[in-house]
């Protein structure tokens, strides 16, 4: 786990907090409950400010709102130095409300509405231009308010990222940007509209991406495209934004619920000759024993492994452990900057958007396990957590690490395990290998901070979840859950 969730005598804790502790403090109506660390979240400005404070060019952190839109996490990032990037009019009424100051502010979005534009324009923000007849929108707001606007033109840099196709923005046939068949006659509307001033560039390649190398390719075309612009005459070029999109280390504890039986094939054929190096050793047998009859996990497994055989044979366990494979292990901010650092010139104002992997890592979702099920090969555990809580594994297949939050004293087995949303494909983790739990039994849904309260919804008229905070000792609801008069006030006309 991140420091700030690690467990103490079997039970989870969120910096110095017990979730026994927290889960009183909402009420057992109210359950699930996403609980944030407010540590963690500095620690992930940190990391950012830390490398960009290094660089020679000047620079913005805007956090990319639409990650997690609650106003007290929103005060954090702006107490510590950051501003934000808006998708919709409602979250730029919300980061007026905050008094972020205007002029860092950045609204982008390929679909916005009059009055949006008109909101923005009213206030300074910058504004992204998504398309020609975005651009369109944007010059009749600017005369109909005989105000003028700054303006960053969003480009299409057509470079191929390996994400879920739902999170794929910068190339060709996306719905984002602008490509090459419509830049000229961009650029042209542009140099004859008094009332609008082309200040920047932006760009954005998709969502979680683990390769840096796509980010630095982007940015090394859209400096070529600002540079160009420069020398075309528009002398108030002044930002490049190369968006977000680094990923978060999801993965990186999965091998700790990984059972043999879902190990893939092609690895299980990699693993017996490894298993072949070290079958000789006394001890090794039964280890592989308990690991094939899935009564251990992968990580167990390589635990006890290693426990054997790290003094006698420790190229063997490097080799096991490389098989096995580590996962998910992510760039950090410093490798991204890193590589993006050669393609923004001194004279130029890098813009840069993370939302995941400032949020992402800092809460999880609390959750009561309900009971277990049954049906054929199949064991269920169902939790009172939902898709509607953590859509992204029922929307992308993504992977959320699930662990039972206090301890249980019973053998393990591989469990989907489920949520009461009648629906088949409500699920926060398949195949998962997991103490069988007591009724009532906390269990955490890791790396949810991002994507996950702003995804959540209220289908099945449940309500939505409590929000709430833990700063070293002290524990603060900064969200209450829906009520049901919650619910029904706009039904009540």
């Amino acid at each position: 786990m991140e420091e700030e969730f690690c467990f103490r005598n079997g039970v989870l804790h969120i910096e110095n907090v017990s979730v026994q502790d927290i889960i009183p403090i909402s009420h057992e109506d109210s359950e699930p409950v996403y609980v944030f660390s407010k540590q963690k979240i500095l620690s992930n400005i940190r990391n950012y400010k830390k490398e960009l404070n290094k660089q020679s060019f000047p620079w913005t952190l805007n956090f990319s709102m639409k990650a997690n839109g609650n106003p007290s996490i929103l005060q954090i990032f702006k107490e510590n130095g950051c501003s934000l990037t808006l998708v919709s009019g409602l979250e730029l009424k919300t980061a007026l409300e905050l008094k972020f100051p205007t002029e860092d502010l950045v609204f982008n979005g390929n679909g916005k509405q009059n009055w949006e534009i008109d909101l923005a324009i009213q206030n300074g923000v910058l504004l992204n231009i998504d398309s020609v007849f975005n651009l369109q929108q944007t010059v009749s707001a600017c005369k109909r308010a005989n105000k003028p606007a700054r303006v960053l033109l969003r480009v299409n840099p057509d470079i191929e990222v390996d994400v879920h196709e739902h999170v794929i923005t910068g190339k060709i046939g996306s719905k984002f940007g602008v490509d090459e068949t419509a830049f000229d006659e961009v650029v042209t509307i542009l140099q004859n509209e008094q009332l609008l001033t082309l200040v920047g560039l932006h760009s954005h390649l998709g969502s979680t991406i683990d390769d840096v190398a796509v980010i630095a390719e982007s940015a090394e075309k859209v400096s070529k495209i600002f540079r160009n612009l420069k020398a075309k005459g528009f002398s108030s070029m002044k930002y490049i934004n190369i968006g977000g999109g680094l990923g978060i280390s999801y993965r990186k504890k999965e091998l700790e619920t990984l059972a043999w039986k879902n190990i893939a094939e092609s690895r299980k054929h990699k693993l017996e000759n490894v298993f072949n190096e070290i079958s000789s050793h006394s001890d090794f047998q039964s280890i592989l024993t308990d690991f094939k009859s899935n009564k251990i996990s992968a990580s167990q497994f390589e635990e006890l492994i290693g426990n054997i055989c790290k003094e006698d044979n420790p190229q063997t366990v490097e080799k096991l452990e490389k098989t096995l494979g580590v996962r998910g292990i992510m760039p950090t901010p410093a490798d991204l900057i890193q590589r993006i650092k050669p393609y923004i010139d001194d004279d130029a104002h890098l813009i840069i958007e993370p939302g995941r992997s400032l949020i992402g890592n800092a809460a999880i979702l609390l959750c009561r396990t309900l009971g277990c099920k049954e049906s054929g090969d199949k064991s269920f555990l169902v939790v009172n957590g939902s898709m509607n809580e953590v859509i992204r594994p029922s929307l992308y297949n993504a992977y959320h690490h699930i662990e039972l939050a206090e301890p249980t004293d019973s053998d393990k087995k591989i469990y989907d395990v489920v949520g009461p949303v009648c629906e088949s494909g409500d699920f926060l983790g398949k195949n998962r290998l997991l103490s069988t739990p007591h009724v009532n039994c906390l269990l955490a849904v890791f790396d949810t901070g991002a994507y996950c309260g702003s995804m959540s919804m209220t289908y099945n008229m449940r309500p939505r979840a409590a929000e709430i905070m833990v700063d070293n000792d002290t524990v603060k609801v900064i969200r209450r859950a829906d009520t049901y008069e919650y619910l029904m006030k706009p039904y009540r006309i």
